[in-house]
């Protein structure tokens, strides 16, 4: 119990300076927790949720739905998509 409290006590810190570096703590935002300690103790996510919350009220707190390299990939899709289809709608060069 004590190394699960302390696990999320460290989590929560790392996560909270970079928030407080973007100065985002006041913000409304999606922070996506990752990684294989998430989803295995009810203890160390309800410890974490709680640290966060605290300090970043607006903030909404999710596990991550897929992992980080799908997302990317994904991502990637949609931005060239949307490249496509802004090329698409350029003017054509009428020579």
């Amino acid at each position: 119990r004590e190394i699960l409290v302390t696990a999320a006590l460290k989590l929560s810190r790392i996560a909270l300076t970079v928030l407080g570096r973007l100065e985002m703590r006041d913000a409304e935002f999606i922070l996506a927790k990752s990684g294989g300690v998430f989803g295995r103790s009810n203890l160390l996510d309800s410890r974490v949720d709680t640290v966060l919350a605290e300090a970043a009220p607006h903030a909404r707190i999710v596990k991550l739905a897929v992992a980080p390299a799908v997302g990317a990939a994904q991502l990637a899709k949609r931005l060239a998509k949307t490249r496509e289809n802004l090329r698409s709608d350029e003017p054509r060069n009428r020579s």
